[in-house]
């Protein structure tokens, strides 16, 4: 793995928690629009 200053751990754990939100609106509107 490669070692990171925490800046850019900092980032890259929104940017993971961003898509991880959208997935789940994107799982939910699909549910309920079914």
């Amino acid at each position: 793995m490669i070692k990171l200053d925490d800046n850019t751990t900092q980032s890259f754990q929104n940017t993971t928690n961003c898509i991880e939100k959208v997935r789940k609106i994107r799982y939910y509107v699909e549910y309920v629009g079914t």
